[in-house]
């Protein structure tokens, strides 16, 4: 249980071939909806936000990725070796937050679950619409024979992977450099990619009603890239709150980064810091 004086760690996952940089400004957006929502808490409660990296991605990109997720998850916790924290997982993070909190409960005093679906409750086309899994498998296939440095392959593997997470509104040229310049600076490599690809598919959700600690389950019904009728399904398994974008795609957090942090914002101060109950 959290201390009645400190609040929790919340700890950001991203999923498959992205990193602490693609969350962009929506750590800052949390950080000042907190400070909103409770403007009377002293400094030393505002918790901190870290941005993690799995194996192979971002700031761990020379790194293998582990076969499984929760050999993901695993190596992820090894960086930090703190409790008392609050995971927020979006995609494919959110597979590695359910399995923390299956596998080390004592860590994990609360999650939220963004956009993220989990086996047996949907089926293979509804965790990644059919035509993805062909453009995916596609896409990898042609980056093989290209040279890891290329730019020009790096910036057509970014698009594709913005044309699966963003609509057409969000995908600026200028959004585009700069994932380009992040991807050539920490490349994710094929095999790492395909790695962490299995992994997602195969994953099976381990956590049954009623859960150990707070849960929130966020979707977008504009996600092109996973159903959102599967963070629905999820919500129900796990008896929680279903919180819906009505318009985002399915990476919320660049896309309206404001709507996600007074969301979480409004579910973690209804949680911590702890009220110290009367004797």
């Amino acid at each position: 249980m959290p201390s009645m004086t400190e609040r929790p760690t919340i700890v950001l996952l991203r999923g498959w071939m992205r990193d602490g940089r693609h969350w962009e400004s929506f750590p800052d957006e949390l950080s000042q909806q907190l400070d909103l929502i409770s403007s009377n808490a002293r400094p030393k409660q505002r918790p901190r936000i870290i941005c993690a990296d799995l194996p192979g991605n971002g700031s761990r990109y020379s790194e293998r990725t582990p076969d499984s997720i929760g050999g993901m998850m695993s190596a992820i916790r090894s960086e930090l070796k703190g409790t008392e924290l609050v995971l927020v997982g979006i995609s494919m993070g959110g597979m590695l937050a359910a399995e923390w909190v299956q596998r080390y409960p004592e860590d994990v005093v609360g999650f939220a679950c963004i956009n993220s679906s989990m086996r047996p409750h949907a089926y293979p086309w509804e965790r990644l619409k059919l035509n993805n899994w062909l453009r995916i498998l596609a896409r990898l296939a042609t980056s093989l024979v290209r040279k890891s440095g290329e730019t020009a392959a790096v910036r057509e593997l970014e698009r594709f992977i913005m044309q699966l997470t963003l609509r057409p509104e969000f995908r600026t040229e200028d959004r585009l450099e700069q994932w380009v310049k992040w991807t050539e600076a920490n490349p994710v490599t094929p095999g790492n990619a395909l790695r962490q690809l299995r992994a997602a598919a195969a994953y099976k959700d381990p956590l049954v009603a009623p859960l150990a600690v707070p849960c929130l389950v966020l979707r977008s019904l504009g996600d092109a890239l996973v159903d959102p009728v599967c963070s629905e399904r999820l919500a129900t398994a796990w008896q929680q709150t279903l919180q819906t974008h009505p318009s985002a795609g399915h990476d919320l957090a660049v896309e309206d980064p404001a709507w996600l942090a007074e969301a979480l914002a409004s579910w973690y101060n209804s949680h911590w810091p702890l009220k110290k109950t009367a004797d």
